[in-house]
């Protein structure tokens, strides 16, 4: 049951609105599943096949209906999008620290060839 989860939650749709979420997460906005689906890159077609998952990991708060169009804003208190903002944070720190180290060992390099 948790591979089948966690493959769910792995795909790349699914990704790439957990991305859209976290990215806009501090603001206070609404969105239509339309924006959504506009926003994280994907078909709307992708986005309601994933749909149930988004539901069961309460990712979005339901705020109001604009005539047949239901309003969506991002439940800042999910644990899945507080983990998976944490989880962003750190590849980015990782990236940062491992690309700084490279630019040390270019600029060591080209000081030893300087001095060769």
């Amino acid at each position: 049951m948790e591979e089948l989860i966690s493959a769910k939650v792995l795909n790349t749709a699914t990704v790439k609105v957990l991305n859209y979420f976290a990215t806009f997460m501090n603001l206070e906005f609404e969105v239509t599943k339309k924006e959504i689906a506009e926003g994280a890159e994907i078909s709307r077609t992708t986005l309601m096949e994933i749909w149930p998952l988004i539901e069961k990991l309460e990712l979005l708060i339901p705020t109001k209906k604009v005539g047949p169009a239901q309003l969506y804003k991002i439940n800042k208190s999910s644990k899945v999008l507080l983990a998976w903002k944490q989880f962003e944070l750190q590849l980015v720190a990782k990236y940062t620290q491992e690309t700084k180290s490279i630019e040390t060992q270019i600029i060591q390099v080209a000081k030893i060839a300087e001095k060769a």
